[in-house]
Formats: structure tokens, sequence, C-alpha cells
């Protein structure tokens, strides 16, 4: 049977429709599979990463236990920053800081829950030398007193919370993360950032570590000093840290009823590793007991 001219044609077109969809289906498979494979490369340099991470964790441990009987001060092994390493495939970096140099959000509770009068007053004083207002110190009081509001004049009520879009009620009780601060009245994202390299969450009081503390939370510290005294004094104490607490005290010249020490138990890792084109950070707080020993008690892929 001889098939006529247009017969040939339609059946060219369907053969050449049917090639097109089977390179289309092809194609489809390959990009699939092409984004199954990223997808595994990307789980498996992620899990590679992390587990860097952990590693930089547990040799900062280390460190931290070989310094348990001497003063934590910014020339110590800790202290350091870690300059890129390489390792298989990428590049891990880090740094820790000491919390104890900054001041502790849960100092404000005392032991029966109220807000501790003093505590309140070197969190305003920092306030203060940072250029915040003050006032603004009564309003995390307030989200940390177990009373309906902290008693102080400026101090927010748990109304106020109630009528935001979405409302939401203080915690009334301790912070477990400084990232809770976006939440208090008056902390704004421009305050936030101003205030958040001088102020930590541990679960437990905590005194100021003069060694590695700042200027500004010095100045906090010490009432009646004032910030030019405080960056002289902390010129003076440089890298090597104070020898004592006294030699700290006569060169305030000042009364201090603040608790200090030289020594920390609390400690924020943040490490790095970047592998291909996939780059995990880690933030861990290292604690460090009274003899020496090291545990992560929290650990976070954000800032804490």
């Amino acid at each position: 049977m001889i098939r006529q001219p247009h017969q040939r044609g339609v059946a060219l077109i369907i053969a050449m429709i049917i090639l097109a969809l089977g390179a289309s289906i092809t194609a489809a498979m390959l990009w699939q599979r092409g984004l199954a494979l990223d997808r595994v490369k990307l789980i498996l340099y992620q899990q590679q990463a992390y587990q860097y991470d952990l590693g930089a964790e547990a040799w900062i441990e280390r460190i931290l236990f070989r310094g348990r009987d001497k003063p934590d001060i910014l020339n110590s092994p800790w202290a350091q920053h870690l300059p890129p390493l390489p390792v298989t495939g990428g590049v891990l970096q880090g740094s820790v800081v000491d919390l104890q140099g900054r001041f502790n959000l849960n100092n404000l509770r005392g032991h029966n829950g109220k807000i501790d009068p003093e505590a309140l007053a070197v969190l305003k004083r920092l306030f203060t030398v940072l250029g915040i207002n003050p006032d603004i110190a009564h309003a995390i009081a307030d989200w940390e007193d177990t009373s309906a509001g902290s008693g102080a004049p400026d101090g927010t009520e748990s109304s106020y919370y109630a009528t935001l879009n979405p409302p939401y009620a203080p915690a009334n009780g301790p912070f477990v993360s400084i990232t809770t601060l976006r939440l208090v009245k008056g902390i704004t994202p421009a305050v936030y950032t101003r205030l958040a390299p001088y102020v930590s969450a541990l679960p437990i009081p905590t005194p100021v570590n003069i060694n590695t503390a700042s200027a500004p939370v010095i100045a906090a510290v010490v009432p009646g000093l004032s910030l030019n005294r405080a960056e002289a004094i902390v010129r003076r104490r440089g890298k090597n840290g104070f020898s004592s607490i006294g030699r700290f005290q006569e060169l305030t010249q000042r009364k201090i009823a603040w608790p200090l020490a030289l020594r920390s138990q609390f400690f924020l890792l943040r490490v790095t590793t970047t592998i291909g084109d996939t780059q995990l950070s880690m933030y861990s707080i290292i604690y460090r007991n009274t003899q020496g020993m090291t545990q992560s008690i929290a650990r976070s892929f954000t800032p804490i």
C-alpha cells in the first residue's frame, strides 16, 4: 500500500512529537536526578561541617579544662581567635568570648524571684553608658519579675503585651537567651544591636570577670565611674589582666558592692565550617565547673 504524501507528513510530525516528548522526559529525569544529587551532597556537607563544629567545641572544652587553675584573661589560650584552619574539603574558623565579661540579665532576679535593686541600678548605668534610655531597664526587670510588674515607675505591666498583635505574655522568669530581649517593650532592633555585646543570659547568678569585661560593663558595675575612666583602666589592664581584685579596686578608687571575679565559668564559642558551597555556624555555651570539668549546656545554629 502506497501512503499518500499527507499521510507521510502526519507520520513525520507524530515521530517528531514523540522524539520531543522523549527528550523532554529525559531532560526532566536528568534535572530531577541532579537535584537529588545536590540534596544528598548538601546533607553530607552539612553533616561533615557539623562534626567539625563539634570537634572544635571539644577542643575548646579541653583548652578550658587545662586553664582551670589560672585567671581568665584576654591572653588565655581560649581567648585567641581561631584563624581559618584547613579541613578536608573546606576550612574552619571560630572564636570564644567570656560571658562573664558581660552583665548577666538573670542577676536581676533575687532568690525570692523579685528584682534585685542593685542589679537593676547596674543595668540602668549600662544603658546610660551605651546611650540607651535607662527606663527600658525597668521593662526588662518587669519581664523577669514573678509579680505582675516590676514595681518600678517605668515598669511594664503584662497588660501592655496583651494589647499587641499577636498578643503574648512576659516570661515572669529568667531569660534563656538574650535574643528574647527583642520581645521586651522598648527594645528596638537598634537598641538590641547596641546592647547585645554587653549582656548575657546565664542560668545562675554570676560575678563580672574584671579581666575580660569591657569598659562599658566596668563603668556600669562601679558606681560613679565614668566611661573615660573605665576605658583608661581597661588600657591599664591590657591583655594580662589584674593579679587581684584589690588592685582593680585601687585603680577605680570606688567602693564596689557588685560581685567581681578573676575567673569565669561560662563561655560562648562561635565556630563556622565551610565545605564547598555549604557554610554551617554553631553557637555553643560551655560551662566549666569549680573542678574544671566542662560541658556544652546550649547549642544553636543561630546567635544565642
